[in-house]
């Protein structure tokens, strides 16, 4: 994502592996379980670039004693997503909770198509894919170094374009839990409530 990055000396200071109990900390811990798993490439927060080198050190470490095959991982640091007022998103924003998209009624292929966009394009101004299509397209060469910004009428608006893109059948099975949750059903439709549904489906793909 950014290139060769390196560090001075200076910069990496003695660190602690294990707790005064005996009990190994995350910085020994996790460079074991990648050593045992054989983990070739790591894609992280930007925010643990710089405990990068310590591990970098551990992996070290781990080969000399014959721990894992001696593969060191390639590191990749991802930028900040950001919020409104261009501040960092963080966990305890609204913008960042999966199940209040779910109850919006955004579709998972809406809203992984428009998360997919955040720092990373296809190229070739395609903003509109499948996640196969992402599976494919994605090279981790593409990803932007600077931060992202989350912009939810965008988000809406690829939400929107895949309503429109599914079938009538396919959303009108979709919106049958969702309808439940608001409570505006009370189970499996009728026969009489799945008529007014297969007639609201396309206004609804019409208007979104």
């Amino acid at each position: 994502v950014r290139g060769e990055v390196t560090f001075g000396r200076e910069h990496v200071p003695d660190y602690v592996i294990v707790r005064g109990n005996g009990e190994p900390l995350y910085t020994l811990v996790n460079p074991v379980d990648d050593a045992l798993m054989g983990i070739t490439h790591v894609l992280r927060g930007e925010d643990l670039l710089s405990s990068t080198p310590r591990q970098l050190a551990m992996y070290a470490a781990l080969a000399q004693i014959g721990v894992g095959d001696g593969t060191t991982p390639r590191f990749g640091h991802l930028p900040y997503v950001m919020g409104e007022g261009n501040k960092k998103l963080s966990k305890r924003d609204p913008q960042s909770s999966l199940n209040l998209y779910r109850e919006e009624g955004y579709l998972p292929e809406g809203l992984l198509n428009y998360l997919a966009l955040l720092g990373w394009s296809p190229g070739d101004d395609l903003e509109f894919f499948s996640p196969q299509q992402l599976a494919e397209l994605f090279d981790i060469t593409r990803v932007q170094p600077n931060p992202a910004r989350f912009d939810p009428k965008k988000c809406l608006a690829i939400n929107g374009d895949w309503i429109r893109h599914i079938s009538a059948d396919d959303l009108g099975a979709r919106l049958v839990p969702y309808l439940v949750a608001v409570g505006a059903l009370q189970g499996e439709p009728t026969a009489e409530q799945k008529a007014v549904i297969d007639a609201a489906v396309p206004l609804v793909q019409e208007r979104m």
